[in-house]
This record gives C-alpha cells, sequence and structure tokens, in this order.
C-alpha cells in the first residue's frame, strides 16, 4: 500500500497532529482537573460571542460565554449544561475560564 507524500512529507505523520490536545493540570473547586488550550475555531468562536455580548449588560450573556470557555478548555466539565454550571461557585468557573484563556494565548480584555 502506498501512502500518499505532501511536499516530501509522510501523510500520517501530519495527520497525527489532527485533534492532538495541548493540557495542563490545574485545580477546579480544589479539585484536580485537566485543562486543554483552545484550538483556533473555538478562540474564534469565543471571540465572536464576546463581540456580540460586548454592549450587553444581561449578566447571563456574561455567563454562557465563561460557560464556553470552560465547556472548550476543560474535558471534564464539557458535558455539563449552564444550569449545572451554575450551580458552582462563581469565582472558581471565572477564574478556570480565565486561566484556560491565559494558557490559550489569550488574555482577558484584550483587543484584537
Amino acid at each position: 500500500m502506498n501512502v500518499p507524500t505532501v511536499k516530501g512529507s509522510n501523510v500520517a505523520e501530519k495527520n497525527r497532529f489532527i485533534g492532538a490536545k495541548v493540557t495542563k493540570a490545574t485545580k477546579f473547586m480544589n479539585m484536580p482537573i485537566e485543562m486543554s488550550k483552545l484550538s483556533v475555531q473555538q478562540v474564534m468562536d469565543v471571540q465572536e460571542q464576546a463581540r456580540v455580548n460586548k454592549d450587553s449588560t444581561d449578566e447571563m450573556q456574561n455567563f454562557k460565554l465563561i460557560c464556553t470557555v470552560v465547556r472548550y478548555g476543560a474535558p471534564d466539565l464539557a458535558e455539563f449544561t449552564d444550569d449545572e454550571l451554575q450551580q458552582f461557585a462563581l469565582d472558581e468557573l471565572t477564574r478556570l475560564s480565565n486561566e484556560i484563556m491565559a494558557f490559550s494565548g489569550l488574555v482577558a480584555g484584550e483587543k484584537k
């Protein structure tokens, strides 16, 4: 079987990066969890949601943005609904969201 090559590289070697995640250990609610760097698409989704919510005074929209970041960047929390995430301390969710964004190369409040 011949494996196609792209510019002299083995496609299989390049495919090993597809879906790969860069992770880091952290704590949430004083328990160890793993967080992942956000993908480019996830960053774009978060930025779009932030742009839409920019002038909103609706606190629930801001909470939903935090939930989006947490779901994207904390695999252990990815399946939690907004209602379920509301059961956690807001400062814990906010801290985790900020930590995920910083780990992904974003800074809260940064203008691009």
